[in-house]
């Protein structure tokens, strides 16, 4: 940008000495007034470079804050997988290293949630804090496994359990169907037999009293 305006300052310059050397002026006024004319751009450029350097400190200062409050504000979310939130608190700690705002390490080892097994965090390494969550997250991911199969296995034994217990009903059900067939034929056959013995005996009786038959007379003819 400087190179830039001394280039374009060299241009009006080299105008400026033409049209000023047509107007009779020497060379001595004509430098002393490019001179001023130099100055007052210079010190322009520079107000201007100083505002853009102040609002690049501004702008770096806010996102510096704001990468603070992030920090601040870590936590992990619900279903977040422990892969999810070492990557994003990497991001978190390179964007405030940008800055030059660092924490000490065991700060940040505490912004990591509860480890399986009891370990100091001040001599513990953030890499192996994380390899311990990682192996207890798998850990309880097939735990979950487990009890899902399991839960799965007991459903399929209760349904089958069901099953049997409809098909040993309806088992039942035609057995008896069947026995209350045959019982239901017996009677009738039973009536029926009893029936006919009934006409047979009344039957005999009539012809007995229809006849001269005596048992005596049998008896005094032998």
């Amino acid at each position: 940008m400087v190179a830039l305006a001394t280039a374009q300052t060299t241009n009006v310059s080299d105008s400026a000495c033409i049209f000023f050397g047509k107007q009779g002026m020497n060379i001595k006024s004509i430098t002393q007034m490019l001179e001023k004319d130099n100055d007052a751009l210079n010190t322009k450029i520079q107000e201007k470079l100083q505002a853009s350097l102040q609002i690049s400190k501004d702008i770096e200062q806010v996102t510096a804050e704001m990468k603070d409050l992030e920090y601040k504000a870590f936590k992990m979310k619900e279903n977040e997988s422990i892969n999810e939130i070492y990557s994003k608190f990497t991001l978190i700690i390179n964007g405030l290293k940008l800055f030059e705002k660092m924490y000490p390490k065991k700060e940040m080892e505490a912004k990591v949630a509860a480890v399986q097994e009891a370990k100091d965090l001040n001599v513990l390494k953030l890499k192996e804090l994380v390899g311990s969550l990682m192996t207890h997250e798998i850990t309880m991911k097939i735990h979950d496994e487990e009890e899902t199969t399991s839960k799965k296995k007991n459903l399929a034994l209760k349904a089958e359990a069901s099953h049997e217990l409809v098909e040993s009903s309806d088992d039942y059900d035609q057995d008896m169907s069947f026995i209350t067939r045959k019982f239901k034929k017996f009677l009738a056959n039973w009536r029926d037999r009893n029936m006919k013995r009934g006409q047979s005996t009344q039957s005999l009786q009539q012809q007995r009293n229809n006849s001269d038959w005596s048992p005596r007379e049998n008896l005094d003819a032998c």
